[in-house]
């Protein structure tokens, strides 16, 4: 299970590199994410119950690239400033929910119960990537940006910050994401190896306990 996870975190983190560090294209990946990941699943669950799990990664796979070409001409509609400001950016949600779809809850249960343990472990990883796309926008322009029909509607929150700034740049630069990327899963082993470790004596305590008994 904390495989799992792990391998979930560093999917779903991927997200940061190609998209811009402002809070805006952070928000726009998220709702991207957990809407392909709930399609990913419930077309999944569908493709088992016709028989064909021998096409599922193909047809996923397809889903997934119409989904995101679809959200991609929807936000072009929206904020065609956003859309061309992402690029390619707006395909990488697609290709991070094909590997995650393919790595967890294979095991037969109910769809409504894939879905919710999915999505458990996507909110938290939302969570934390809203945080950092937050702490990118602040840090970097010294503001809180939204998706607008013109582009990003940005709320000033730290006057004396400078575009021009070198420390500011960097830290909304793909460098600063991927050091962050790096902390982040460094932090995460060491928390998973820590809980490890402390029910370990709690394991063999329970081994001795049993084995008194016998």
């Amino acid at each position: 299970m904390n495989k799992n996870i792990f391998m979930y975190l560093s999917v779903a983190l991927i997200l940061l590199i190609p998209f811009p560090g402002r809070f805006a294209y952070g928000l726009v990946a998220v709702i991207q994410l957990n809407i392909l990941l709930i399609s990913g699943l419930a077309f999944r669950e569908l493709l088992v119950r016709l028989k064909m799990e021998e096409l599922q990664s193909q047809l996923i796979c397809i889903l997934l690239i119409f989904l995101s070409i679809l959200f991609k001409l929807i936000l072009t509609a929206v904020s065609p400033v956003m859309a061309l400001t992402t690029g390619y950016a707006m395909y990488m949600p697609a290709v991070s929910v094909f590997v995650l779809t393919q790595l967890f809850d294979k095991q037969t249960v109910p769809l409504i119960i894939c879905i919710q343990r999915t999505m458990k472990k996507s909110l938290s990883v939302s969570l934390v990537m809203l945080a950092i796309f937050l702490v990118r926008d602040l840090i970097g322009y010294g503001t809180v940006t939204f998706p607008s029909s013109s582009g990003l509607a940005a709320v000033k929150i730290i006057p004396w910050a400078e575009e021009s700034s070198s420390v500011g740049v960097f830290v909304a630069s793909i460098p600063a994401a991927l050091i962050i990327i790096g902390l982040l899963l460094i932090l995460f082993s060491i928390v998973q190896t820590h809980r490890s470790l402390k029910n370990i004596p709690v394991q063999a305590s329970k081994e001795n306990t049993d084995a008194d008994v016998e």
